[in-house]
C-alpha cells in the first residue's frame, strides 16, 4: 500500500534516476556513483525506489556526482515538498532536543488559537520542569540521541511565557489515563497534577479531561503493527502510514513489553466440558481480576450516576422513573458486594454495567407525543 507521502518518495527516487542515467559525461552505474560517494552500495538502490528519504547533504552529493550541480535546488524543492509530513525523530533529535523544542516554541508564537489532545503525557506546554526532564530522558533513552536534557527542559519550559503574553488561546484536552501515567516518579507525577490544577481559571487556557468512561466517537491515540522487522504500519485519525525506511525505529515494542508489571493473557487449546462442569477461570492473577473488577465498578458507579440524575430530572407521573429507581436499588445491593480478585465477580460487575446503559437510554430518548 501507499501514502502520499512514499508516492512523492518515489517520485524523488525515479528523479534521481534520471540524473543518474543521463549524466554530461556519460550514464553512470549505481555502483560507480556509491563507490565515487563513498556511499554503500544499497544506499543508491533505496534512495531511487524510495525506500529511504535522502536528506538534503544527500541531494547536494547526487546532484554534484551526476555533473549536474544545478538540479539541487529542484531535488531540495521536491524533498521540502512531502518532508513536512513525517519528521522522524531519528533525523530531528541528531543535533539534540534543544533545537526540536525552538522550533515548536516558535511555532507557537506565530499562532493565535492553538488545539491539543493529548492521550499519552501532559502537553509540554503545561508541564512541570521535573516531568518534562523525565520524558525527554525517556526519549533520549529510546532514540539514542545526544542528551542535551538540560537544555532541551529549560527551552521547553519557557514556551509557558505564551502563556502569559495574551493575544494567545490554548484549547488542550487530556485522557484520564495521562493523570495516571507513570512516565515519571510518583511525586513528580503529583506535582504536576498539582500544576494542572493551578491552570484552572486562566483566561489562555481552556483545560479538558476526557473520562475513561465516556464514550468515544474515535481512538483515543495511535496503534501500531511491525512486521518482522522490517515494516511500520501505523494510523493516525486521517491516514494509515506504511513505513519501511531507515529512519523508522523497531525497538518499540520491546521497550513496551519490559514495562514492570505488564500483565499477559495466553490463548490456551480449546477443552471440551462436560454439562454442568465448571470451567475453568482464564489465565489471570488475581490481581488482574482486582483490577478489572475495580474499573468496572468505578464504570457502574458513573453510569448509574447518570441514571439517577436522568431519572430525577422526569415528571413525577413519568413510569420510566419508578422502573429507574427499582434497577438502582438492586444496583446498590451489588455495587454493595465486597470485591473478589475472581472471574464470576469480575462477570458480575460487567452484567451490571450492561444492565444499567438500556435504563439510560430509556431514561434519555424522547418520549413519541400522544396521538
Amino acid at each position: 500500500m501507499s501514502t502520499d507521502y512514499q508516492q512523492a518518495r518515489e517520485a524523488l527516487g525515479a528523479r534521481l534516476r534520471e540524473l543518474r542515467l543521463s549524466a554530461p559525461e556519460g550514464r553512470l552505474t549505481g555502483t560507480a556513483l556509491s563507490r565515487q560517494l563513498d556511499w554503500p552500495n544499497s544506499k543508491v538502490s533505496k534512495l531511487e525506489l524510495g525506500r529511504q528519504t535522502a536528506t538534503p547533504e544527500d541531494l547536494h552529493q547526487w546532484a554534484a556526482a551526476c555533473g549536474r550541480p544545478d538540479a539541487y535546488e529542484e531535488l531540495r524543492a521536491r524533498l521540502a515538498g512531502f518532508e513536512p509530513h513525517i519528521r522522524s525523530w531519528r533525523r530531528q533529535l541528531v543535533g539534540g532536543h534543544k533545537p526540536v523544542q525552538d522550533a515548536h516554541n516558535q511555532a507557537q508564537a506565530h499562532s493565535k488559537v492553538l488545539r491539543a489532545w493529548e492521550s499519552s503525557w501532559v502537553v509540554g506546554i503545561l508541564q512541570t520542569p521535573d516531568y518534562a526532564r523525565a520524558v525527554l530522558t525517556r526519549s533520549a533513552e529510546l532514540h539514542n540521541s545526544p542528551r542535551d536534557i538540560e537544555e532541551a527542559v529549560r527551552a521547553r519550559i519557557r514556551r509557558q511565557e505564551l502563556l502569559y503574553s495574551g493575544g494567545r488561546r490554548y484549547h488542550v484536552i487530556l485522557w484520564e489515563p495521562v493523570l495516571r501515567s507513570l512516565l515519571c516518579p510518583p511525586s513528580v507525577l503529583a506535582a504536576q497534577l498539582d500544576r494542572l490544577t493551578g491552570i484552572i481559571g486562566m483566561d489562555t487556557v481552556e483545560l479538558g479531561i476526557v473520562p475513561l468512561t465516556a464514550s468515544l466517537k474515535v481512538p483515543p491515540g495511535l496503534g501500531f503493527w511491525i512486521y518482522d522487522d522490517r515494516q511500520v504500519v501505523t494510523e493516525t485519525w486521517h491516514a494509515e502510514l506504511w513505513l519501511d525506511d531507515a529512519d523508522t525505529p523497531r525497538p518499540l515494542p520491546a521497550d513496551l513489553e519490559d514495562t514492570p508489571g505488564i500483565r499477559r493473557v495466553r490463548g490456551r487449546r480449546p477443552q471440551r466440558h462436560q454439562r454442568g462442569q465448571a470451567r475453568p477461570e482464564p489465565a489471570l492473577t488475581t490481581h488482574d481480576f482486582e483490577q478489572i473488577t475495580l474499573q468496572l465498578t468505578g464504570h457502574a458507579r458513573a453510569v448509574a450516576a447518570d441514571v439517577r440524575r436522568h431519572a430525577a430530572a422526569l415528571p413525577k407521573n413519568d413510569g420510566r422513573g419508578a422502573l429507574a429507581e427499582v434497577v438502582l436499588r438492586e444496583a446498590d445491593g451489588r455495587l454493595a458486594a465486597p470485591l473478589e480478585g475472581t472471574a464470576r465477580c469480575a462477570q458480575n460487575r460487567a452484567r451490571l454495567v450492561r444492565a444499567l446503559y438500556p435504563r439510560l437510554d430509556r431514561l434519555t430518548e424522547a418520549i413519541p407525543a400522544a396521538t
